[in-house]
């Protein structure tokens, strides 16, 4: 059973047990979670289209097939992990001159700049 108490939600074990949970606040957020989610699937998938990439030949064009699959898929990954840090920034398309860019709404800076 999940309680709350002022420095945390509290869990009751059916034996009676409370554990302290750490407050939201200190851990890592689902937020925080999701950003090192992208680059860790990013990474994973790359590896075994590099690796079927090197295997495919003449003989055997189906690695080729395969590690045109992985790539695609880890292509996909990268668009949503855009997706999700223009998301998190706010990010809105304005015009400035004569060229148009994403810009972060609460600084007016460029998106992706540091």
């Amino acid at each position: 059973m999940l309680e709350t108490a002022d420095d945390g939600p509290l869990l009751t074990i059916a034996d009676g047990v409370v554990y302290q949970l750490p407050n939201n606040q200190d851990d890592w957020r689902l937020k925080d979670v999701l950003a090192w989610v992208f680059p860790i699937c990013n990474f994973t998938l790359e590896l075994p289209s590099t690796v079927f990439d090197q295997l495919s030949s003449k003989d055997h064009p189906q690695y080729a097939l395969i590690a045109m699959l992985f790539s695609f898929i880890a292509l996909m990954s990268c668009i949503a992990e855009l997706i999700f840090n223009g998301k998190m920034e706010r990010v809105t398309w304005q015009w400035r001159d004569t060229v148009p860019w994403f810009y972060c709404r609460p600084t007016d800076k460029l998106f992706g700049t540091l």
